[in-house]
């Protein structure tokens, strides 16, 4: 994958890496009072990646209150808001992959599995991605970077979209997501 490049003018304090109950683990930082969590979710096991959003979002519960959050990297999992992209030839891939390799499992009940994102977003998250005006559902395949905020956010949203480069072309199998905040 891409991961998630973290620019910043300001000094990154209070970094954590976390690998406890994680498939690969995921960084918890704050920037300028913004709390971020970058992320790399399981890519084979559904169950993990169910168990991982579960401590993503404990860790945000222990760490209130709610605001100034962002949430962003490979969740390797697909959204709700975007079902309808995922009809019976996407179950129907999943499958295959599944009796191809039998050690992984990619739906749940032999369905699409939006429990990752479905919880992010019960919790109160935002989807960054559709708050801005210029993004479509047309810009996308099947999606699994995301970035998502805490609802105070919202407004600061200048852009969301996917990186299309050369680069990313070249060294990642999906398109990763970059954002841009007001922060002032």
């Amino acid at each position: 994958g891409y991961p998630p490049a973290i620019t910043s003018k300001y000094p990154i304090v209070n970094v954590e890496r976390v690998t406890d109950n994680m498939w690969h683990g995921f960084v918890k930082c704050t920037i300028k009072g913004y709390n971020l969590i970058i992320l790399h979710f399981s890519p084979h096991v559904v169950e993990k990646k169910r168990e991982e959003a579960d401590v993503i979002l404990e860790t945000v519960r222990q760490n209130a209150p709610f605001k100034k959050w962002l949430i962003m990297g490979d969740f390797n999992s697909v959204s709700p808001v975007d079902k309808v992209k995922y009809g019976e030839a996407y179950v129907n891939r999943l499958r295959a992959a599944e009796e191809k390799h039998p050690n992984q499992t990619h739906l749940y009940n032999g369905q699409v599995d939006y429990y990752v994102h479905q919880s992010i977003l019960d919790f109160g998250f935002v989807d960054c991605a559709y708050q801005d005006k210029n993004y479509t559902r047309d810009d996308f395949g099947a999606r699994i970077d995301f970035i998502y905020a805490s609802p105070d956010l919202s407004k600061s949203i200048v852009k969301c979209g996917f990186i299309t480069d050369d680069f990313t072309k070249k060294y990642s199998d999906h398109r990763p997501v970059e954002l841009i905040l007001n922060t002032k």
